[in-house]
């Protein structure tokens, strides 16, 4: 029965790396398929192969709407994950998965408006989140996040309105929030305090970009 086994991952192993013209193997802790044209059915493929121990996945620019195939996968090791410029819409997933040791998460340039998923993630250790380019426009989730080593939140290129949040949340080491091309300039006064204090606590807070630049050089 164990040969059985073993052939028939060999022969899954075999048959992925065949159709995306790539030489990974049971041992790979790296799994770099960016630009593989991998979709959800190749990425219901690749969460059948029990690699023994994975670092980093980057699955980056290819097709994928469904992340659900992560919660076959062993990413108790896991310390990056990229899935920037797919199709994405939803991260509920994350709620299920282990991801203790989590430093670095992408999700920029997909299809995401519900960021409550995060704060029912265990993402403890989480370092740098990248959100860029989605459809987020209530972030007031954040608060709820526990990340006391986020150093790097990205948010450019959204829907945002109401950064109010940043007054409320428990990150002690952030060192750089990115809001470029976002809607929360209509409160001038309020998001200058806001921004202020983040920057005398050290946080390098970037805005140029937000629809309307005014905003810039009232701050500066």
């Amino acid at each position: 029965m164990e040969d059985n086994i073993d052939k028939n991952l060999l022969e899954l192993l075999e048959e992925f790396n065949k159709k995306y013209e790539t030489d990974l193997n049971l041992e790979t802790r790296d799994i770099d398929l960016s630009k593989k044209g991998i979709g959800d059915e190749g990425f219901q493929l690749l969460s059948q192969i029990p690699f023994n121990q994975i670092s980093s996945i980057n699955l980056s620019e290819n097709k994928i709407s469904d992340i659900s195939p992560l919660t076959k996968m062993n990413l108790n090791n896991l310390i990056e994950l990229n899935l920037s410029k797919n199709r994405i819409n939803s991260i509920e997933i994350l709620e299920k998965l282990n991801l203790i040791n989590l430093q670095r998460l992408f999700f920029s340039y997909n299809k995401i408006r519900d960021i409550k998923p995060l704060t029912k993630a265990n993402l403890t250790n989480l370092v740098k989140l990248d959100l860029t380019d989605n459809l987020i426009s209530d972030i007031n989730d954040l608060e709820f996040m526990y990340c006391l080593h986020l150093e790097t939140i990205d948010l450019d290129m959204n829907e945002i309105n109401d950064i109010s949040v940043f007054e409320r949340v428990n990150f002690p080491q952030l060192r750089e929030l990115a809001f470029a091309n976002n809607y929360f300039e209509h409160e001038l006064v309020k998001n200058h305090d806001i921004i202020s204090n983040l920057r005398k606590k050290g946080c390098d807070v970037k805005i140029w970009g937000s629809v309307r630049q005014n905003l810039y050089a009232y701050l500066h």
